[in-house]
């Protein structure tokens, strides 16, 4: 169970939002990627993993996806939602809010522009509650 301040919330399943059929629900966005390494083949196995960002009140579940054999992966998440995307190994983490859309490129929302590769990652270390 997920806790909101004093009030008991069910965990909402984010893969379990996909209809039997293979159809995404209604109010959903499928995020997706396509990845290939710097000779054009496509990335194996990459992990990405898709949890609430730090300092949210709701603690919800965290999803993770492969890419396939074609470098390709996707998740349907609930619309307006704020997630982090990480991309397991490396040093990309970015917060993203899924657009009100059939689909949308993972990369595209995540603001490439600002992205550096060489940057120093810096940790946001969460203070201890004192309880003295």
């Amino acid at each position: 169970m997920a806790h909101f301040y004093a009030f008991a919330l069910p965990d909402i399943e984010l893969s379990a939002i996909v209809g039997s059929s293979g159809q995404v629900v209604t109010g959903t966005c499928t995020l997706f990627v396509r990845l290939k390494d710097m000779e054009g083949r496509p990335l194996v196995g990459q992990r990405i993993l898709f949890h609430e960002p730090a300092g949210s009140p709701i603690e919800g579940p965290s999803v993770e996806i492969q890419t396939n054999s074609d470098g390709y992966a996707e998740q349907a998440i609930l619309i307006g939602r704020r997630v982090t995307v990480v991309f397991v190994g490396t040093s990309f983490a970015r917060e993203i809010v899924v657009p009100s859309q059939t689909q949308a490129d993972i990369l595209a929302l995540a603001d490439l522009s600002t992205f550096d590769a060489f940057s120093v990652v810096k940790p946001d270390p969460i203070p201890a509650i004192r309880r003295s």
